[in-house]
Formats: C-alpha cells, structure tokens, sequence
C-alpha cells in the first residue's frame, strides 16, 4: 500500500514527521493511521450525549467490543505476516467499531442522531468551550508524550517501542483508576453547572479523591 494512492499530498504532508524520526515506512503508515480522524468524528457526540445520560452499559459494550476487535484484526494479520501494518488495521478495525457503535447506540437509547444544520449563533458558546477544551487536551497530552518523542529521536523505534511497554506497566494503576473519576465526573458536572455551590463543592472532592 502507498501513501499517495490514499492522500496525493501525503508525502509533503508527513515530511516534518518523517524528517524528524528518519524513518522511511512512516511515509506509508502515518497517512493510513489518520484515516481515523475522519471515522472517529461520528461517534464522539452520540458518546458525550450517553456519557451525560449515564447510559454506562452502551458505553461499556462499546468500548469492549472495540477493543476486542482491534486486538483480533492485530493479532490475525501479525500471524498472516503484516508487519507493523497488522497494528494500523487493528487501530482502524477499533475506531470504525467505536463510532459505529456509540452512533448506533445513541439512537437507540437517547433517540438522536446528527442532523445537517449549522446555526453559527447557537454555535458560539460551544466554540467557546471548545477552544478551551481543546487547549487543555492539546497541553495535557504533550507533557506525558514528550519524552518518548525524544527517546523515538536519540534511540530510535525500537527503543522507544520498550520504553513504552515498560512505562504502561507502570502507570496501569493510575490510568485504569483516574478515568473512572473522570468520566463520572462529566455527567454530574453538567447536571450541577447551574448549582455553582455545589459544583465547586463536587470539584473539590474529586480533585482530592484524582490525587
């Protein structure tokens, strides 16, 4: 597979990347992995909107079944001889599941689904939040990644692919625990924002709880 049969720009497009680590298979793999950000889109509002019902047991069959599938298109395509290629699938399998499945869900237990209309007035307050939102995500995920981009540079692939395994073994406990607080804690604050009292109180238990 060649990157300019998906994107015809993708060799320009990668070239900051690709002249970074100076490894050559990124120039194929990085255009077919971003795939996924035009697949996962679609289930991002239905699975907010479940998150904020707690309609929890959609969510969970959802990221189970997502999981599932990106570890058994992984692991059949490494055995057929895939290469590294065997984990883009999976990564694709998992996003196309997750969408499909949160946009299928959201209509069966909220009965609501995107509409084609755009009113930039009602809009604006949720630009707002987004810019805000999307800082803190942009400022949250640079700090822990930081290092293995610098390890990924000095020591290369390899190295790095180690230094990963070895790093998720540690934090699994802070990372399988601190999302449960904080996806609980979407839905109760969106419930209190008008209740300012009691969403500063909230606040408050779950940062000391967080920490």
């Amino acid at each position: 597979m060649h990157s300019e049969s998906i994107f015809p720009n993708a060799t320009r497009d990668c070239r900051l990347v690709l002249g970074f680590f100076d490894e050559a298979f990124l120039k194929d793999l990085l255009p077919f992995i971003a795939i996924g950000f035009l697949i996962a889109p679609w289930g991002f509002q239905q699975q907010a909107l479940l998150q904020k019902n707690f309609v929890f047991n959609y969510l969970t069959i959802a990221n189970l079944a997502s999981i599932a599938t990106d570890f058994v298109v992984s692991v059949v395509l490494a055995l057929k001889g895939f290469g590294v290629w065997s984990l883009a699938y999976g990564y694709l399998a998992k996003v196309l599941v997750s969408a499909l499945l949160h946009f299928i869900f959201g209509f069966l237990s909220l009965h609501s689904y995107p509409i084609l209309s755009f009113d930039l007035n009602s809009s604006k307050r949720l630009i707002r939040f987004g810019i805000y939102e999307t800082g803190s995500l942009l400022m949250n995920n640079l700090g822990p990644i930081a290092d293995k981009i610098i390890i990924g540079k000095l020591l290369g692939i390899p190295a790095l692919g180690v230094y990963t395994i070895v790093w998720d073994l540690i934090t699994i406990p802070y990372g399988k625990i601190n999302p449960i607080f904080t996806k609980m804690a979407f839905p109760i604050f969106s419930k209190l924002h008008f209740l300012k009292e009691n969403l500063s109180k909230w606040y408050n238990i779950l940062l000391r709880q967080s920490l």
